[in-house]
């Protein structure tokens, strides 16, 4: 669900935009409208690195200018692949928020003892189990 959407000038295409609140404005408007409503994500260009710094969140880079990356600015975003490509980006930032959400998999088939699954007895015993 898009919570806030600012823009820097006013659109037809922005009474489509399906966000909860959309206004007009610039980051100083985004920050503030994104502290009141609490965001997980931010998706703008580069000159929203600090503002996502400030407000705890991870930055998704779109648009221009993408000066801290390169050939950012190349990124397809529309059709299948772009979609693909938005959604590898979008679980890649959530891999790296290392919240433990994603658990790895383990197959009810396996052969191993559940002993060798734990970690800390495998890094102990350097993989060998009792």
């Amino acid at each position: 669900k898009t919570a806030v959407a600012v823009a820097p000038t006013n659109a037809p295409v922005l009474t489509n935009v399906a966000a909860a609140e959309v206004k007009i404005g610039d980051l100083e408007d985004l920050e503030r409208l994104s502290r009141n409503v609490g965001i997980d994500l931010l998706l703008s260009n580069s000159h929203a690195v600090e503002s996502a710094k400030r407000l705890g969140v991870p930055l998704l880079r779109a648009g221009f200018p993408q000066f801290d990356t390169l050939g950012g600015y190349q990124k397809t975003w529309i059709g299948y692949r772009g979609s693909r490509q938005a959604l590898f980006d979008l679980a890649n930032i959530v891999l790296s928020l290392e919240k433990g959400e994603i658990h790895p998999y383990r197959s009810i088939y396996s052969q191993k003892q559940e002993a060798m699954h734990d970690t800390a007895t495998a890094a102990a015993t350097g993989g060998r189990s009792h």
